[in-house]
């Protein structure tokens, strides 16, 4: 009895369906898988679609049950293979007089029952009316929808971002509006207050300053006249009681006008001029200095030790600065707790080892941190000892992640307290030769047993566009004794080795072209094939 195509009982692996139905099957795309099942019936290849995200992809057939799509589909992208049956043509035209077949009549009923079949399917998919008489979407998106313009229509997401974003701005900026006027109407208030209080305390302090200056006049007037009757002091003292006048005028209408503007002077901030005279006669060793000799003096720092008389420079002793090329050099940078920190950047140059951290004693562990402002985010360290904690280590304080190169090797990948050791290892063994129905020992090196072996297989030269160094990983499960006569490949391993037997048949598996996925007119033989061993 005729039946359709798609029967076959070879098998891949692929990603599990998202949703299985009558004519077609959906899967998630890795970014690697390529090959994926048709598990559905078809009454010809040229009926099956194949969709990557609702955009045909091209694809060749594996088998009757699986294709392969020319690239990886993306990770998350939905791989959908369908059957679409033709529906504006009948595949059977019956002729009176002629004689019925059965693969006819099957074909003509399989066209009617594909058609129900991919009917159905698109019904269940469907927005559909449920017990309690409300539209149902099945869990899926609503795509496409226009904007609402009734009260009770839906509304599509963006139309509700927008309507939300505006009102909620509108919102938020009467409600900023409000504080700001009611935070400027406070401030107003207390500086009013603030500036009355002030103004009164400078018109006092300016009346005492106007008394205190026409006391000086006088005292500057007395003086005059005392300097006038020393004649052997008259130039000096004259020029000294009238530069006083002067500037006790000067005081006074300054101090009205201090009066008039309010504003506040503090008498102890001024020196008079005597005091500054004896300051300055105490301080300097000549009897006489122009304004070069002082600045020159003022920039010159000259003292023994570190070569700084200060004795801090933001609180900081000279100690802690190098103060010469020379000893920058014989010193090699080197820093401690008390010296100061480093900021902005920091170039270090040098044409071999550059930065070296160096602890105080034979037990520290020193290690390198990285800050946030005050949050620390992770640390390079090398810690003293054996086990999966001793040794160099690289760590991520924000998710918990650490990875150790242990002083006794290896590699160690910890992830919130759990240690995973040996996490990057993996063994491929060179290119084998095959032996059918024998047993191939291999020797992986890995120190414990593998949890994932597999077989590959590459051409000794060239075979259905394959050049030697591609590899195709080999399926399908033979007895381990060997005595089964079948294509297929057995492997297992233990804490030292790896165990191959292939099937007694003396050929390889059907070895698809490379090119077109079309499979060869022959098996390849053990000459023209060559075995690749993984494991990790």
């Amino acid at each position: 009895m005729a039946g359709p195509r798609g029967n076959s009982g070879a098998f891949f692996i692929s990603k599990k369906d998202t949703h299985m139905a009558l004519a077609y099957a959906q899967s998630l795309g890795d970014g690697t898988t390529r090959v994926f099942t048709v598990p559905f019936p078809y009454l010809s290849k040229t009926h099956v679609q194949v969709k990557v995200n609702g955009v045909a992809v091209s694809y060749t057939w594996l088998s009757e049950t699986s294709i392969q799509t020319a690239t990886a589909p993306a990770a998350g992208a939905i791989v959908d293979r369908r059957r679409v049956t033709p529906r504006d043509t009948v595949m059977v035209d019956f002729v009176d007089g002629s004689t019925l077949v059965e693969s006819d009549l099957d074909l003509a009923t399989l066209q009617v029952f594909y058609l129900a079949q991919e009917a159905f399917d698109l019904g269940e998919a469907s927005l559909g009316v449920t017990e309690d008489g409300s539209f149902s979407a099945l869990q899926r998106r609503i795509a496409n929808l226009l904007d609402p313009t009734q009260p009770q229509d839906a509304v599509n997401k963006r139309w509700a971002e927008t309507a939300m974003t505006s009102q909620l701005v509108q919102a938020t900026q009467k409600a900023s509006d409000a504080a700001s006027s009611a935070s400027a109407s406070a401030n107003s208030a207390t500086a009013s207050a603030g500036s009355a209080s002030t103004a009164t305390t400078q018109a006092n302090t300016a009346t005492t300053k106007a008394s205190e200056a026409a006391a000086s006049a006088t005292a500057a007037n007395t003086s005059k006249n005392t300097a006038t009757t020393k004649a052997s002091e008259a130039a000096a003292s004259a020029a000294d009681a009238l530069a006083s006048k002067n500037a006790a005028a000067a005081s006074a209408d300054a101090a009205a006008q201090s009066a008039q503007d309010a504003a506040l002077f503090d008498p102890s901030s001024y020196y008079t001029k005597t005091e500054i005279d004896t300051s300055l006669g105490t301080k300097l060793n000549s009897s006489a200095y122009t304004a070069a000799d002082v600045l020159a003096k003022i920039k010159t720092v000259d003292g023994a030790g570190s070569g700084l008389d200060a004795d801090t420079v933001d609180g900081l002793a000279p100690s802690a600065f190098p103060v010469s090329t020379a000893q920058q050099t014989a010193l090699n940078a080197k820093a401690d707790s008390a010296s100061p920190q480093i900021t902005g950047m920091a170039t270090i140059t040098g044409g071999g080892e550059a930065l070296r951290i160096i602890t105080s004693d034979t037990t520290s562990d020193p290690y390198l941190s990285f800050w946030k402002a005050t949050v620390r985010q992770g640390y390079i360290q090398h810690r003293d000892g054996s086990g999966d904690a001793a040794g160099f280590r690289i760590a991520n304080d924000l998710s918990g992640d650490l990875l150790c190169l242990p002083n006794d090797g290896g590699i160690v990948f910890s992830h919130d307290g759990t240690n995973y050791r040996e996490v990057a290892r993996m063994f491929t063994s060179g290119q084998l030769a095959v032996t059918f129905g024998g047993l191939l020992t291999v020797a992986h090196g890995l120190g414990y047993k593998p949890t994932q072996i597999a077989a590959y297989w590459t051409p000794t030269t060239s075979y259905m566009n394959w050049s030697n160094g591609q590899e195709m990983l080999l399926g399908g499960s033979i007895d381990h004794s060997g005595s089964e006569a079948g294509y297929g490949v057995a492997l297992w391993a233990d804490a030292t080795n790896i165990y191959c037997r292939m099937g007694a048949v003396n050929v390889m598996a059907l070895i698809p072209d490379r090119n077109t996925g079309a499979g060869s007119s022959s098996r390849p033989s053990a000459a023209d094939s060559k075995l690749i061993l993984k494991a990790s």
